[in-house]
């Protein structure tokens, strides 16, 4: 057989004690061993599954997302004949806005791959170098890589925190609650790494 399988895990409102998991559906994807490119949710409100974007590609006039929707029983996946982009995050941070990044370049496009316009905020913003990861704040976005970290204004684009050290090398561990930002003497994982809670003045 040439299937593969999607699943989906319904959540639940988060409770004092925790979050609770079922699997409750599963789908035959046409694409044996396909291993995603991305695999992070699109929510629609009036649908009760979202759907799964596993990839991204430039196209005339915007980003094509390929997505699994989950409230569907087919799969359509593979039909895209140049290379996906190399998107390192992607978020949905409004109902219709969707924060993609790849390569030094931060996108805000709706859930169809064109960019937004918005006289207050940028729809592009530009970084120094290759960013490993993102987080979007009020006021602006914040980029990681290995040497440290870039945030820029979501209103002019222009630098407004950074940090660089050629001889340490960074990781971002976690942005679901809290920044936590990792560093370690650049080409020794032996060594003990430091943490680090990040706060941002960007917004004000």
């Amino acid at each position: 057989s040439n299937l593969g399988f999607l699943s989906t895990k319904q959540w639940y409102q988060r409770r004092v004690r925790g979050v609770k998991f079922e699997c409750i559906k599963t789908l035959a994807c046409p694409i044996q061993d396909y291993t995603p490119a991305l695999f992070e949710s699109m929510i629609k409100y009036d649908e009760p599954f979202p759907s799964i974007c596993v990839a991204v590609y430039q196209r005339d006039g915007g980003l094509f997302m390929e997505t699994v929707n989950m409230n569907s029983s087919s799969v359509f996946l593979g039909t895209q004949s140049s290379a996906p982009l190399p998107v390192t995050t992607l978020r949905q941070i409004e109902s219709d806005t969707m924060l993609v990044g790849f390569d030094n370049r931060a996108l805000f496009v709706n859930r169809e791959g064109i960019q937004k316009s918005n006289s207050r905020a940028k729809s592009a913003i530009t970084f120094s170098t290759p960013i490993a990861s993102m987080v979007f704040l009020e006021g602006g976005v914040l980029g990681f890589h290995r040497a440290g970290m870039e945030g820029r204004n979501l209103s002019t684009g222009k630098i407004e925190a950074e940090v660089k050290d050629d001889s340490k090398q960074f990781r971002l561990l976690s942005s679901a609650k809290m920044i936590i930002l990792e560093s370690r003497v650049a080409n020794d994982t032996t060594n003990n790494s430091n943490l680090y809670v990040l706060t941002s003045r960007l917004a004000e």
